[in-house]
């Protein structure tokens, strides 16, 4: 069953969408990246505030996980490199230093004000639906069966970059840290979508695999913030990285990097995978294995 936030974001995106065309209403592109750079900042900020010290505990595993699904989401996606295809013109080929700098800078506040941390957990969600409003106002005027049909090509690619990366990772992981296969595809099938994957696993492995299942699924969209902009001629494998979170969180980053063309199947993408991601990890802790 979706979760009521995955509806807020539908509901939100729609609206934008014909609040937008209704009334034609074109949001400013430097109005759109300022509320990108405070969303980015806030999540990196609240993910060093409510991290830092369940990191220590499980770093190692947290390192190992990470390591390998960039290692195969990458490898992988690289065979679907759209060399023919043009990033938006606004765009430039070299790594996006505002967004690297929010994240910096994220990082070092919540470190060092982690009292922060109650308050943006409570500010986080709405400036995530900020950003899905302005992405609607900002893209009503680009999205037709053109882009849907072009956007479902890269989607369905991305798709299959993110399971039988998730897949594969979870073979290796297991046989590398000498852990059942049924506890490291739980880690790495939480595709990025940390607040169910952490509770979930912790249920069936413990608090403390709990914890390694948040901290690999949240800095896993840390890690999407900060590559798509360093890697960002490999679209495909940075979308599929950013996991289920690619509708709502890390969508931003994604518009801000190729252009509004990549709302469409960075949407499609988080949608589809977060109808089956709580499925995925059901089916995974009854491996006998």
């Amino acid at each position: 069953m979706l979760d009521l936030g995955s509806l807020e974001v539908i509901i939100v995106f729609l609206a934008s969408l014909l609040i937008g065309r209704v009334f034609n209403i074109k949001l400013p592109g430097f109005v759109f990246q300022g509320i990108v750079l405070v969303l980015v900042w806030s999540i990196s900020a609240w993910a060093a505030a409510s991290g830092i010290e369940a990191l220590k505990v499980s770093l190692y595993h947290t390192v190992i996980f990470l390591a390998l699904i960039i290692l195969f989401v990458f490898g992988i996606g690289s065979f679907y490199t759209e060399r023919s295809r043009r990033i938006s013109a606004h765009v430039e080929a070299r790594p996006n230093y505002p967004i690297i700098i929010a994240i910096a800078s994220g990082w070092l506040t919540g470190i060092y004000a982690n009292w922060l941390q109650a308050y943006l957990s409570q500010v986080i969600w709405p400036l995530v639906l900020a950003v899905i409003f302005a992405t609607g106002l900002a893209m009503h005027t680009t999205i037709n069966l053109e882009a849907i049909r072009n956007g479902g090509d890269v989607f369905l690619k991305a798709l299959s970059v993110t399971l039988v990366s998730a897949f594969l990772a979870g073979i290796v992981a297991s046989i590398f840290l000498r852990v059942s296969l049924r506890y490291s595809l739980s880690i790495l099938f939480g595709l990025g979508w940390y607040s169910f994957a952490g509770p979930f696993v912790a249920q069936f492995f413990g608090p403390s695999a709990g914890l390694t299942a948040f901290l690999v699924n949240i800095l896993r969209e840390q890690a999407t913030f900060i590559l798509t902009p360093l890697l960002s001629r490999f679209k495909v494998a940075t979308i599929s990285l950013g996991g289920a979170t690619t509708m709502d969180n890390t969508l931003s980053v994604f518009i801000y990097t190729y252009g509004e063309e990549a709302a469409v199947p960075s949407i499609m993408h988080g949608f589809v995978l977060t109808f089956i991601v709580p499925l995925l990890e059901s089916i995974v802790v009854m491996l006998p294995i």
